[in-house]
């Protein structure tokens, strides 16, 4: 049974008695099988002792000692040492054997042999022993505790821990308590007493290899720490427990002017003192602090280290505890950096702020300024202010602001400088007026400065462009050496205030500018909105708004995820084209907005967003008009280029066709064909008016009169061409306003609208023409696009017939769109035309399935009707007498036409086919001319130049003018303008004649 051993109380002579005893200070993993955890040493120290494993009858009783102390243990019942070597992982080490008997040695060598480790030597003294370790270095040295020669082995143990750092095991039979000490002293890893044990001997030297292994491990650790720690350029105090400094590196040494070895084991405070600048006492010892409240603590920008010789140094400094595995507080350690040359910086920029505050203070002081004074007393209270000054003044074109000096001092200082033959033309700077020497020319001024107690100044000339209007000091009572950035600091000061008086006169204006540029911000059309983080909304105008409740639910302080169908992050990045991104609205009525973004990188908002908004609802419907307008100017174009020659051929086609059937001899076949020829160039007449009229180029002969009466005289016809099966309603406002129209025109508009009514409704319903009186607001045109205020006519045609999707709507009115199986596809383009012509618009309300309705708007006249009724003028009446007339026609088909018709008529015809010829004939027969019928466009001229020509010969010369065009090239208005005769291409000659009768006689 197990025997638990026990402490021997017996000592024996050498003052080592008892059985095996082994104690570890860590615990080599050969021997973890075997080992328990107790309270070791004093001081805490944690011990690994050997424990009891079976106690076998063959055990022998020997001593094992490790370390400093020594406790006893029993090897009974344990495996042989060399059963356990067979499971050791310490690799193979070389030891030096120090033994004097050299039997003994000779022995230890074979049994260190037999267990696997290395000789280095064997050596019996201690000169030898040295001399030895130099050479080879061992692992481990084994050296007997009692050498014979001059030095026993403690002494040449001391020897060789001074040369390497290999462990000492001790070889011992019993030792005296003095020698014991001195050994101690050593610090030896083990000892191993005779007759020792090979068990014994392995576990010494393997336990202190181990531990060798451990502590050089620390050490070199150690040894990188403190290398870190004196190299980091912030000073670090290590304390204890108790608060006694530990380490110090060389900067808080440099920085305390105290050494680590005079420091150390010493309190903080014995090396350095923190003190509070800003409330001038001692603060509290950072170190006390931490050991008190167990945390970290600092750093505090306000704190100044006090240097034993006094030398004081701002610092940020910080504390913190050190905390062993288990998180006991073992230590502090103190952390402070010089922070000078930040200090200088710091107190650098907080001058120069200080001055750049002072400067935006005076500028915006100038801006709201009511008098000079007020500007100067601010610029000067500021600029004091800056510069840490309490004395100083301003004079400028009579009026002054001053601080701690008479006002006279400004006319004291003129006269002086007057006397001296001064000028200061620049900025002046003193630092010492004591120090002057009288060679230098300011020192006329010296005497004046030292009796208003002046030490040092900088005077400043006031400028007006380049007009000198006052000056500028500043003064201090002590000698004060001046910074290049006080100069100009104050310099700028005088150049801002240099302009005062000149300024103020402008406030006024430029307050009044600001109001109006205010009031337009505040009346900005375009939406606006501030985006934060995360596309949070920070603010919208009242424009934003309106405009987020059509493209989105968010609102003000709430994040904004998409605008419309478009993601935000999609509207906040550059478009691919052009500048502006397009949003369609959401919700019913089609409106559409353009959006653009713009980050802002400076400022408190730096990393916002600015979003601009802008309904361009009525622009995208303008310019799908003016696209519209653009093709239908193409066929326009393309119809007034061609109307000229056309017309001119109908009238020789028209004109000959009604010749030839008023002969009483005709044929009738051949009477019918002619009939069928005047037909088709009536059509074509016709035709030629529709292209006309959808381009807006026809000319107009408008009348003022009643919208009703027109609708009325056309009902009849209106009913034959809607047929039998739908039903047509008039409604008639009983005072409708009057407009003043073209009425063929208008006729024109109405049938077009019931034909294209009639159509949609191909197996019969509803048809109404209304007629009604509008007053529209501008609220009331906000959401027409052509819509403006103003009193109108509105006639409408209401259809329930099929109705139109909104991809016919978009092309109704595009020339020769139709979707019938017939048809010119110009009527409704015809309508448009002539409606814009005539300064309205029209409008479309309409549903798939459940019909249309027109509305035409017109602007009412105030303009009473006028009389259509005029006096038949009888067949008769058409025929000439000897009148003379000048027929100018370029077109000979024309001029042939036209001439054999007024010859018939009785009239005497002279033909010209240019403006040259014509006036060669005027000449010719000295003016004797009764009428001039030109064409408006002739080759070498217009008519009305032709006109004007003739007229200043003859200056009541009746003019007729004909044109096949109906553009520009027709000069309708100048026609009209001066009031002469026209006649439209192609006309009949009864047309003709009757032009012609009436402008020889206009009554």
């Amino acid at each position: 049974m197990p025997v638990r051993p026990r402490p021997s109380t017996r000592r024996r002579q050498g003052g080592l008695q008892g059985r095996s005893i082994v104690k570890l200070r860590s615990e080599p993993s050969f021997l973890r099988p075997y080992c328990e955890s107790r309270a070791g040493a004093a001081g805490g120290s944690r011990d690994v002792v050997l424990a009891q494993h079976g106690v076998p009858a063959c055990a022998a009783s020997h001593s094992l000692i490790l370390s400093h102390a020594i406790l006893p243990v029993s090897f009974r019942g344990c495996p042989t040492l060399e059963q356990q070597g067979k499971r050791a992982t310490m690799a193979k080490a070389s030891i030096l054997i120090v033994e004097d008997d050299s039997a003994v040695a000779m022995k230890i060598r074979d049994r260190l042999r037999y267990l696997g480790y290395g000789i280095s030597g064997l050596v019996s003294c201690a000169e030898e022993a040295i001399e030895k370790v130099a050479e080879s270095r061992p692992d481990l040295v084994l050296i007997d505790i009692r050498l014979k020669g001059d030095s026993d082995g403690v002494e040449a143990a001391e020897r060789i821990r001074a040369s390497i750092e290999s462990p000492i095991v001790y070889l011992t039979s019993g030792v005296d308590q003095d020698t014991l000490r001195r050994a101690q002293m050593t610090e030896p890893f083990g000892y191993v007493m005779r007759p020792f044990e090979e068990g014994a001997l392995r576990a010494a030297i393997e336990v202190a290899l181990h531990r060798h292994k451990i502590e050089s491990k620390l050490k070199e650790r150690e040894r990188w720490l403190a290398s870190v720690l004196r190299s980091v350029g912030d000073g670090v105090i290590a304390t204890d427990r108790r608060g006694m400094i530990a380490f110090m590196n060389p900067v808080a040494e440099n920085l305390t002017a105290c050494k680590e070895e005079d420091a150390l084991g010493k309190g903080v405070t014995k090396a350095l003192a923190i003190v509070d600048e800003q409330r001038g006492s001692l603060a509290e010892s950072p170190v006390a602090r931490v050991l008190r409240e167990g945390v970290a603590v600092g750093p505090d920008a306000s704190s100044a280290l006090v240097a034993r010789h006094g030398r004081r140094t701002p610092v940020d400094a910080t504390a913190a505890p050190i905390r062993d595995d288990q998180g006991e507080m073992i230590g502090v350690v103190l952390a402070f950096r010089d922070i000078t040359e930040r200090k200088r910086t710091e107190d650098e920029i907080r001058r120069r702020a200080a001055q750049q505050e002072a400067l935006s203070a005076v500028i915006a002081a100038a801006a709201g300024a009511q008098e000079v004074t007020d500007l100067l007393k601010a610029g000067l209270d500021h600029t004091l202010q800056a510069l840490g000054l309490r004395t100083g003044g301003i004079w400028v074109s009579g009026q002054h602001a001053v601080h701690g000096l008479p006002a006279r001092f400004a006319e004291a200082l003129a006269q002086t400088c007057r006397a001296a033959g001064l000028a200061v033309p620049s900025p002046t700077p003193v630092d010492d007026w004591q120090e002057m020497a009288e060679s230098e020319p300011l020192s006329a001024l010296a005497p004046l400065m030292e009796s208003f107690r002046i030490r040092a100044s900088i005077i400043v000339p006031i400028l007006d462009k380049t007009r000198c209007i006052g000056r500028f000091i500043v003064v201090s009572e002590q000698r004060r050496p001046w910074a290049p950035e006080e100069i100009a600091f104050v310099e700028t000061m005088g150049h801002q205030l240099g302009g005062a008086a000149e300024r103020l006169s402008l406030l006024a204006r430029t307050r009044e500018q600001a109001q109006q540029v205010q009031g337009i911000m505040d009346t900005v059309p375009e939406g606006m909105l501030l985006l934060g983080a995360n596309s949070r909304i920070l603010l919208a105008n009242a424009a934003a708004q309106e405009y987020l409740s059509v493209l989105t639910d968010a609102r003000v302080g709430d994040a904004l995820t998409s605008l419309g169908r478009r993601p935000i992050q999609e509207l906040l990045e550059p478009p691919a084209a052009g500048s502006w991104h397009e949003i369609e609205g959401l919700g019913n009525g089609r409106r559409v907005f353009e959006a653009t973004a713009r980050p802002m990188e400076t400022g408190p908002r730096s990393g916002s967003w600015v979003l601009v908004l802008r309904d361009v609802t009525t622009q995208r419907e303008i310019e799908h008009r003016v696209r519209q307008q653009d093709r239908m100017a193409v066929v326009g174009q393309l119809a007034a280029g061609t109307a000229h020659d056309f017309n001119n051929l109908l009238t020789v086609i028209m004109g000959y066709s009604e010749i030839v059937l008023s002969s009483s001899d005709l044929d009738d076949v051949l009477r019918d064909d002619i009939i069928e020829i005047e037909k088709a160039g009536r059509r074509a007449a016709a035709l030629i008016r529709q292209l006309l009229a959808f381009s807006r180029r026809q000319i107009l002969e408008p009348q003022v009169l009643e919208l009703n009466a027109l609708v009325a005289n056309m009902e009849r016809m209106l009913r034959r061409l809607v047929g039998e099966d739908i039903e047509l309603i008039a409604v008639e406002e009983p005072r409708l306003k009057r407009i003043r129209v073209d009425p063929g025109q208008i006729e024109q508009v109405i049938v077009n609208l019931v034909v294209n009514a009639r159509d949609a409704m191909p197996h019969g319903g509803k048809l109404v023409v209304r007629t009604r009186n509008v007053a529209l607001t501008q609220e009331q045109c906000d959401g027409a696009s052509e819509a403006r205020p103003g009193e109108f006519v509105c006639l409408s045609v209401m259809d329930t017939g099929e109705g139109m999707d909104e991809e016919t709507l978009e092309h109704i009115f595009e020339p020769f769109f139709t979707t019938k199986d017939t048809g010119t596809g110009l009527g409704l383009a015809v309508v448009y035309g002539i409606v814009h012509q005539h300064e309205g618009w029209i409008t479309v309300d309409t549903k798939p399935g459940e019909g249309s309705t027109f509305e035409v708007w017109l602007p009412a006249c105030p303009t009473p009707a006028e009389d259509e009724a005029g006096e038949m003028v009888p067949l008769q009446m058409l025929r000439g007498g000897d009148e003379r007339i000048l027929l100018v026609e370029d077109e000979a088909g024309v001029r042939a036409f036209v001439a054999k018709v007024l010859r018939g008529k009785g009239y005497v015809v002279f033909e010209a086919a240019d403006a040259q010829e014509a006036l060669d004939i005027f000449e010719r027969e000295s003016g004797e001319i009764n009428l001039v019928f030109s064409d408006v466009v002739l080759p070498d001229g217009t008519g009305l130049q032709l006109a004007d020509e003739l007229r200043s010969c003859k200056g009541e010369l009746p003019v007729l003018l004909g044109s096949g065009y109906t553009d520009e090239k027709a000069r309708w208005p100048v026609i009209q303008e001066k009031g002469l005769g026209f006649v439209r291409k192609p006309y009949a000659p009864a047309e003709l004649l009757l032009a012609v009768r009436q402008a020889i006689e206009p009554s």
